[in-house]
Order: structure tokens, then sequence, then C-alpha cells
């Protein structure tokens, strides 16, 4: 897989979908490339995987969490797991609480 660059992205290209209902968030997430297992975790969430390793989840409430793809060291090591990134692409600070994150949520989830 090769690098991404920043802004390139699945997670950084897809358009808000804040306050979508499911059903036209899973269809944004599917024109974008992501796909979905179609299993829930015990705590409600769902995880959609685009080809280059970005994903989202979405969780109790609609909550939406993006995370860029893992990224990885010449040598093949991973460095770290992907960054989270909010609705418009833009990297959160590692040392952000998450209560503090930039909230994007779907309606009725």
């Amino acid at each position: 897989m090769r690098p991404t660059v920043k802004g390139e992205s699945g997670v950084e290209k897809l358009k808000s979908i804040d306050k979508l209902a499911p059903e036209q968030a899973r269809g944004e997430l599917e024109k974008a490339g992501f796909k979905n297992n179609g299993r829930r975790t015990e705590g409600g969430w769902e995880t959609f995987k685009h080809p280059d390793g970005s994903k989202v989840d979405i969780g109790h409430g609609g909550r939406v969490v993006r995370t860029q793809a893992p990224k990885y060291g010449s040598d093949g090591s991973r460095i770290n797991k992907g960054q989270r990134v909010d609705s418009s692409g833009n990297e959160i600070d590692r040392d952000l609480p998450h209560d503090q994150h930039p909230k994007e949520t779907l309606s009725g989830w």
C-alpha cells in the first residue's frame, strides 16, 4: 500500500456526514469507497473501511470518528495506528481529550 499524501486519504476526501440520516450516511460512505462488513459491536459501533486503510467508525448515538490509514516506516514497521481527523480532513491533536474532539453526529442512529 502506498503512503497517502495529506488531503488525499478516503477520510480526508469524504464530505461531512454530520446530521445525515443513517441511510444517507451509508450511501455517502459507499460512494466514497468505504465498505462495511455488516457487523455491529456489542457497544453499537460499526466500522466502514476504505481501500487505502482509512476508516470511519459510527457509534452510540451516531457519533462519527474518522481515522487516517496507519503510517509505516521504510522498514515496514508501523509508526502509528492512524491519526484522527475532523469532518474537514484536519488532523486532531493526539493530546486533545476525546470529549473535546470536534463533533460529527448522524441523526437517528
